[in-house]
């Protein structure tokens, strides 16, 4: 805004209200950070547990409350068909 009353400063210094601008942002910027990593980490475990054949729903609250170790889970497991196949027990010989 160049020099305001020949000082050398802008209008935006003399404003009252930055300094709690300056405090709202400093409050606000790693909140929004936090979120956006939050919710990256929980469509990444969602998108790997639904190839698996797991609900996807569940799996982003799980990934997006527990971030790296909701993931390292997901990653983990098996998919759904397996447990499937395994839980009817052996199958009884043809005759």
């Amino acid at each position: 805004m160049g020099d305001y009353l020949f000082g050398g400063g802008s209008l935006l210094d003399v404003l009252p209200w930055r300094p709690f601008a300056q405090g709202i942002i400093l409050v606000l910027a790693p909140v929004l950070i936090g979120l956006v990593v939050m919710l990256v980490f929980g469509f990444t475990t969602a998108r790997v547990a639904g190839e698996k054949g797991r609900n996807a729903v569940g799996w982003f609250f799980i990934g997006f409350f527990l971030s790296l170790v909701g993931l390292a889970i997901a990653l983990a497991l098996l998919p759904a068909q397996y447990y499937e196949q395994h839980a009817q027990g052996p199958q009884p010989p043809s005759v």
